[in-house]
């Protein structure tokens, strides 16, 4: 695929890839990767339209090219699709991966050129500005969203967690494992901790769901150390904090 695309400078900065080049380097690598305008694509001999912004690939592709094992590449996409900075679509043994805020990014540079294709400006001045663009990110940060983005909410007073059999396939293959009490306990957590962040999000289920997959290794690890009941020191949003830094470092 020839061409390029514009990735914010400050996206090295976001706390996803502060410190971890690797995780920077796959999320470049996706949005080189996006289709930039409709593209049929062939899927298990069936051909589906990819549109402006959207990549199909297999978990074993991307760990092929990242030199990730399936269990990583897997976690770190459900980690993009916690930060809405991406949505995801399984299926026939591919995924197709749709990066948020794709076309309003890409866009900004298609706007500095006139009616007839040709860039504006002097040749220094588009040199500059392709120096000055050449980042923008593909994302809004979500640690600073803008209010009454549409779309998205802060999480309910009144919210409550789904039952496990309304769970998404891999959360519910998760969830029903945990030990008696864990899934109330950390959806407890998880509702404690949103209501006092206050960030929005287009989907409380589907972010619920992708921290079911994501702290489920430690519940289980946790689990089978005998971890106690809720107590001083270990109340279910302070688990739910301490398992949630350990799957960020994961």
């Amino acid at each position: 695929m020839s061409g390029f695309a514009t990735i914010q400078r400050d996206a090295r900065k976001h706390p996803l890839f502060h410190g971890d080049a690797d995780r920077f380097g796959a999320w470049v690598w996706l949005i080189l990767g996006a289709a930039w305008k409709p593209t049929p694509f062939d899927i298990a001999g069936k051909t589906v339209t990819l549109e402006r912004g959207q990549i199909c690939v297999s978990i074993r592709q991307l760990g092929d090219e990242w030199g990730w094992s399936k269990s990583k590449v897997d976690r770190f996409l459900t980690r993009l699709e916690t930060e809405t900075m991406i949505e995801r679509k399984a299926g026939q043994g591919r995924c197709i991966i749709t990066i948020c805020n794709y076309e309003k990014y890409q866009e900004q540079r298609d706007t500095d050129r006139d009616s007839s294709g040709t860039p504006t400006g002097t040749a220094a001045g588009q040199q500059r500005d392709i120096k000055e663009q050449g980042n923008k990110l593909t994302i809004d940060s979500p640690l600073t969203p803008q209010g009454g983005r549409r779309g998205k909410s802060k999480i309910p007073k009144d919210w409550k967690a789904p039952q496990v059999d309304e769970l998404t396939p891999q959360a519910h293959a998760c969830a029903k494992q945990w030990p008696q009490g864990k899934y109330a306990m950390h959806a407890e957590a998880f509702h404690n901790f949103w209501l006092g962040d206050g960030r929005m999000k287009s989907d409380w289920e589907r972010t619920w769901a992708n921290r079911v997959v994501a702290i489920h290794d430690q519940v289980m690890r946790s689990a089978s150390f005998g971890t106690g009941p809720p107590g001083r020191g270990n109340s279910p949003s302070f688990l739910d904090h301490k398992l949630a830094e350990r799957a960020n470092q994961s």
